[in-house]
């Protein structure tokens, strides 16, 4: 109820100025079908109970003919509580269920031997995200199976040998996700990130109702690992397998002025520093070497990820943390103790 006032104090009151900030930085904004609206995902804001290292906010911006311009869609506004740092497709957050079960009528068995006529295969209860399965669907059905999902998944699918045009489409809280392929086409679905618990329905339907239709599909959830510290001189170790989006996370705590290097080690991964707003510090990709030198105490967030989704990606790098060498100080000269001769010389000349 607190984050839900915070909104409507928020959205009615866009003219304060520095009553607040807003953060677009790590937004991901597309259009809406229609062309009439774009959707910032991920905003984040300091201010009306907002925490922008915590919170973020899905603000829809609808065009305004009489204005000529684009003005907030107040009733489209989602906030996601307590989300934590999300860049790109990748969020930081750990999930409970990394891997996720689904019930599904139609996956396709194998035929029993002709010699066992008698023996009849029984239908697997679920199925589960990271491995493929062959659906068939008969005519005038529809492939359906219910997820529950945590916020923090970040799911794709992987379609096989579809045996017609298709429609993919997953529903559920705050989420319309949807991709067409080919008949024979191979598609990996763009990464789809879950911000809100819940149900959510999976579909994927043929073109031609009147056939059969089958198919092969892999689900994948990309966030399937623990975050993990690192330190000066671990050696990170990472496999990532192809045709999904994984990605691994490591946080890196740094002191004022100290330097962090890890070399990506041309291994086909992408080295990829954020902080807690969720921006871009630094990058490293082939051979090229992921540097930082810290102006303050602070703790950064590492992910580590494929460069191209049809190769698996193997990563092994040692992290190098090194502090600044202290300032030597150069001695003060100490004062001569020789005491100060004011005598005259004895053969001085004298003037009368």
């Amino acid at each position: 109820m607190k984050k839900l006032c915070s909104v409507l104090l928020f959205i009615s009151l866009p003219t304060i100025a520095n009553a607040y900030e807003v953060f677009f930085n790590a937004t991901e904004p597309y259009l809406t079908k229609d062309g009439n609206s774009v959707v910032f995902d991920g905003v984040r804001v300091d201010g009306f109970g907002f925490s922008p290292e915590a919170d973020a906010l899905k603000l829809k911006f609808t065009y305004d003919q009489d204005s000529y311009g684009f003005m907030l869609d107040q009733g489209s506004t989602v906030v996601y509580e307590d989300i934590g740092i999300f860049h790109m497709h990748h969020i930081w957050k750990d999930v409970e269920k990394t891997e996720i079960n689904y019930i599904s009528p139609y996956i396709s068995l194998p035929e029993p031997p002709a010699d066992d006529s008698d023996i009849v295969a029984e239908t697997p209860e679920c199925c589960i995200s990271g491995e493929q399965f062959k659906f068939t669907v008969p005519a005038g059905e529809t492939f359906t199976a219910d997820l529950d999902l945590e916020k923090g998944h970040v799911l794709s699918w992987f379609i096989l040998s579809p045996t017609q045009d298709f429609t993919l489409k997953l529903i559920g809280a705050n989420t319309e996700f949807e991709v067409s392929g080919k008949r024979k086409e191979t598609v990996l679905t763009k990464p789809v990130k879950i911000f809100l618990d819940g149900s959510y329905q999976l579909t994927v339907s043929g073109a031609d109702a009147e056939k059969d239709f089958s198919f092969k599909m892999m689900l994948s959830n990309a966030n399937n690992t623990i975050s993990a510290p690192a330190v000066h001189k671990d050696v990170l170790k990472v496999r990532i397998a192809k045709n999904t989006w994984e990605y691994s996370k490591f946080q890196v705590t740094l002191n004022a002025d100290d330097t962090l290097e890890l070399p990506a080690t041309g291994s086909g991964v992408k080295l990829l520093l954020v902080d807690k707003m969720s921006q871009t510090i630094a990058s490293a990709t082939g051979n090229d070497v992921l540097m930082l030198t810290a102006t303050k105490p602070s703790t950064y967030y590492l992910l580590v990820f494929n460069t191209t989704t049809d190769e698996a990606g193997n990563y092994a790098g040692r992290i190098s943390i090194q502090a600044p060498e202290p300032v030597k100080e150069t001695p003060t000269p100490k004062p001569s103790s020789k005491p100060k001769d004011d005598s005259v010389p004895a053969d001085a000349a004298t003037t009368n």
